[in-house]
């Protein structure tokens, strides 16, 4: 497993390939992906996702401020702050990231923006992370898989989720509510 595919990581070079070459032509190794557009930017995240086919697992790396309003808060007993800006990453004092506020519908949907296919950037947030971590009963739709679903609307954003068959969220909008009462 490769933590945060190109995060703090020496860029590719033609010479010296380092942990993201190693990472990208490996088949034995899986790659963290922020796929915020702040960590990696959209054109890197496809040619990630392209380099290493069934290889990437999408990661939030969410941060305490993640779903919070912009504003000042602290991650291991340092303040960070958390942008206005829409979808961007917490950070430092001096400007560096502190990890992100990204959800895992945001990335999903990043990653379809960045031209991969939604099946693909379904299973980058679903199967692969499970196979990695050899749950078979997870990322899945699957008689005896863990009844966890998300319901992803045509925008990619989280409509209502369960966790073990039980509805524990809707994004309140009536059309949700219509489906699920249908």
């Amino acid at each position: 497993m490769v933590t945060h595919l190109f995060n703090a990581q020496r860029p590719l070079g033609h010479r010296e390939p380092g942990v993201v070459g190693q990472a990208l032509t490996d088949e034995r190794l899986t790659s963290g992906l922020i796929a915020d557009l702040y960590h990696v930017v959209g054109p890197v995240c496809g040619l990630a996702f392209r380099a290493a086919p069934g290889r990437i697992a999408l990661v939030t790396d969410a941060a305490a401020p993640a779903g919070m309003p912009p504003g000042e808060y602290l991650l291991g007993g340092e303040p960070i702050t958390l942008p206005a800006a829409e979808g961007a990453p917490p950070v430092r004092r001096d400007g560096t990231l502190a990890g992100s506020a990204l959800r895992m519908d945001v990335a999903v949907a990043n990653a379809v923006g960045s031209g991969v296919p939604l099946a693909v950037a379904v299973a980058a947030a679903t199967v692969v992370p499970a196979d990695l971590i050899g749950r078979p009963d997870l990322g899945r739709i699957a008689a005896g898989a863990t009844a966890d679903l998300v319901w992803l609307g045509d925008d990619l954003r989280t409509r209502a989720t369960w966790i073990a068959g039980r509805l524990v969220y809707t994004d309140g909008a009536a059309s949700t509510l219509a489906s699920l009462q249908a």
